[in-house]
């Protein structure tokens, strides 16, 4: 598995990285939602934005010059509150045949998902989008929890790499997607 990441919302390069669970970090504590953003974006930030998917050239971050060729993963935002007591047990409910092989806490205390790929997953730029929506149906990510965000699809998203990241099931399969 290979997640990609920049150091801050304005850098072009990307490091790839097997397993995000594993990187540390040191996030500052924000007293706005503005500072935060301020900080992502900010060309003195070195920290974790992470994509699961590569462009024509890998080692630049996916953009209208470096479109997406392929896929690793998927992952799902949710901006509402959730009940992390009940979470584990409302994800292996909502999910039961496919279960997001990571959870994370975001910055604002809510809930991301994450299903990593067993393999790469090559794709035309023409067909990411069909693609990615197709899956996420599949799998059912609008329904798991409140507060779907649809920016999640796109393929220059980038998320911040939040915090508590929890196993909480396999790679799917490559007969999946």
């Amino acid at each position: 598995m290979k997640y990609r990441y920049i150091k801050n919302l304005r850098e072009k390069k990307t490091t790839k990285a097997a397993d995000l669970s594993k990187i540390e970090t040191d996030k500052p504590k924000f007293k706005t939602k503005a500072l935060y953003r301020e900080w992502c974006a900010d060309t003195k930030t070195d920290h974790v934005f992470f994509n699961m998917c590569e462009g024509d050239n890998p080692s630049v971050r996916i953009s209208n010059e470096n479109l997406v060729n392929a896929v690793h993963g998927i992952v799902a935002d949710y901006d509402a509150p959730v009940d992390w007591g009940a979470v584990d047990r409302l994800i292996q409910a909502q999910c039961k045949e496919f279960t997001p092989t990571w959870r994370t806490r975001t910055q604002s205390g809510y809930i991301r998902l994450v299903w990593e790929f067993e393999g790469k997953m090559p794709i035309s730029p023409d067909m990411y989008d069909a693609f990615i929506k197709r899956i996420a149906n599949h799998l059912g990510v609008e329904r798991i929890f409140a507060g779907f965000d649809s920016s999640s699809f796109k393929a220059g998203q980038y998320f911040e790499i939040g915090e508590d990241w929890t196993r909480t099931g396999e790679p799917l399969p490559k007969a999946v997607y």
